[in-house]
């Protein structure tokens, strides 16, 4: 039949017409309700189990995203700030997560504690509850995803806007970085007296030069030769 039938003639020894038609014969009516319902520990345990399992894929997946969002800190160009701001509101988001989740977890160890002694069909009940732990995980997974995705397309606008403000930018265009030997960038003509030597940053390389060498050369020979000039008597 559909529904199992157990014989529990109650500590008879000799074998009864009902034991021919049962399915399964038990000794006593106890070993009956035994054979008919689970132990609640096996229940627990393998509830238990199963949230340890689940607990430790969340915090294999958490664990990887740490990594993956310092990882990518480490390779930006000067992202101090910016990525110190998104790690903290990776690890918030991370946080709430597993809070939350713990927090779904216990109660429904609570629930199935407490639905535990009134169940008529324990194997139902437990299938149900697995399969709600299922969906919660996969819509964990889900949101876990959601994040991860928001975190990695915001790093990589970072990255880009961090690229693009870089004055290596500039150099790539054919402009020049002056500076002193102390490594200051010069501004204007004032803060570089000829005969300064300086320091030219180009995109691929940096080269030393004097200021004016020639030009202070030239003008200090037009001096002295006017001065000569001026010295020579005239002949008419």
């Amino acid at each position: 039949s559909v529904i199992p039938l157990i014989s529990a003639v109650g500590h008879e020894t000799d074998t009864t017409l009902i034991d021919y038609a049962a399915d399964v014969r038990a000794p006593t009516p106890t070993a009956a309700a035994e054979f008919a319902t689970p132990v609640a520990a096996d229940l627990l345990a393998q509830l238990s189990e199963t949230e340890a399992r689940l607990r430790r894929a969340v915090l294999t997946r958490l664990t990887s995203a740490q990594q993956a969002v310092r990882a990518a800190e480490r390779g930006l160009l000067h992202p101090e700030d910016l990525v110190g701001r998104l790690s903290q509101s990776v690890d918030l988001a991370i946080t709430r997560i597993d809070t939350a989740l713990y927090r779904r977890l216990d109660g429904l160890q609570l629930r199935l504690a407490t639905l535990s002694d009134r169940l008529f069909s324990p194997e139902r009940r437990v299938g149900a509850i697995e399969q709600t732990v299922s969906i919660l995980d996969r819509r964990l997974e889900h949101s876990l995803s959601a994040i991860l995705e928001r975190a990695d397309n915001r790093l990589n606008h970072m990255g880009r806007l961090l690229a693009a403000n870089s004055y290596q930018q500039v150099l790539d265009r054919g402009f020049a970085l002056v500076t002193d030997q102390g490594g200051k960038p010069v501004k204007t003509s004032k803060a570089a007296p000829r005969r300064t030597t300086v320091k030219i940053r180009f995109s691929d390389a940096e080269r030393s030069a004097q200021l004016d060498p020639e030009s202070t050369a030239s003008s200090q020979l037009k001096t002295s030769k006017t001065g000569a000039d001026k010295t020579q008597g005239d002949l008419f």
